[in-house]
């Protein structure tokens, strides 16, 4: 019996079909096969049986993915966090392995592929070399665009990668919004579906989609949360994020970061 969905099993990807990438393309269409992942991370060395898949929400730097063996858990230790609750993996599949910061349990967490057979019968500890990715949902902006004033729109998808189960009461928001430029969410109406078919594609990456409402919830409980609902597996929904620079901006912001939450019930 596979386990229940995590966190690892819901995977935003870019629309624009194909093997899309590029965020200017990522303006409606069919789901692209490309995630939007969050952070890189090295590959592991000695401990086998496992592939990291995304990252997110790590400090930069060093932190230490352990193996035990006779427990069959996996444990992570964010750099300057410290190790979160160890996972019991029971099986191949998509595994969420989060640490700790402050004593809480939101230290960053890695997304994992195991292969049961392939797991170690020893234990094993790897360093594992989290960055921050760049450009991945917006890309910089030229300097006329912020003297101009600039708005752009684009589009991905949010997918329940898990192979059975389904994913109730997914919920997104807001927790950080970008310095300067405000951005703001729009749930697409169409329904659930395998994402071959997406919204109508905008003109380009300036085009609103037709009819949208776009709303800045800021928590899970907020009126304008939005509720994704219930996935099947394999299913996927699409939603849009607004980018709205004004005009006249004449600081440089590094590495500005825009943060979407997102809750689930497995």
């Amino acid at each position: 019996m596979a386990h229940n969905p995590n966190m690892a099993n819901l995977v935003m990807y870019y629309s624009g079909g194909g093997s899309n990438s590029v965020t200017t393309a990522s303006i409606g269409g069919a789901i692209s096969s490309a995630r939007v992942t969050s952070q890189t991370a090295t590959a592991l060395t000695t401990l086998t049986g496992v592939t990291i898949d995304d990252a997110m929400g790590n400090g930069e730097g060093d932190g230490t993915l352990s193996f035990a063996s006779a427990t069959k858990t996996l444990t992570w230790q964010p750099q300057n966090g410290s190790a979160g609750t160890p996972v019991t993996i029971t099986e191949s599949g998509t595994w969420f392995i989060q640490g700790y910061n402050n004593g809480v349990n939101n230290g960053g967490a890695l997304c994992v592929t195991v292969v049961y057979a392939s797991l170690p019968t020893v234990n094993i500890s790897n360093t594992v070399t989290i960055a921050n990715r760049t450009e991945k949902m917006f890309l910089n902006l030229t300097e006329d665009e912020t003297n101009t004033g600039v708005t752009k729109y684009h589009c991905f998808a949010l997918k329940n990668t898990h192979a059975t189960k389904k994913i109730v009461d997914i919920k997104m928001w807001v927790s950080k919004n970008r310095e300067g430029a405000a951005e703001s969410l729009y749930l697409d109406p169409l329904a659930a579906s395998n994402g071959a078919v997406g919204p109508t594609a905008v003109a380009n990456e300036n085009t609103a989609p037709a009819g949208s409402t776009f709303v800045v919830p800021t928590s899970s409980t907020d009126a304008a949360v939005l509720s994704f609902g219930t996935l099947l597996a394999g299913e996927v929904r699409f939603f849009w994020r607004k980018e709205a620079t004004p005009a006249g901006l004449d600081t440089a912001v590094t590495a500005n970061t825009f943060v979407a939450s997102i809750s689930m019930r497995g």
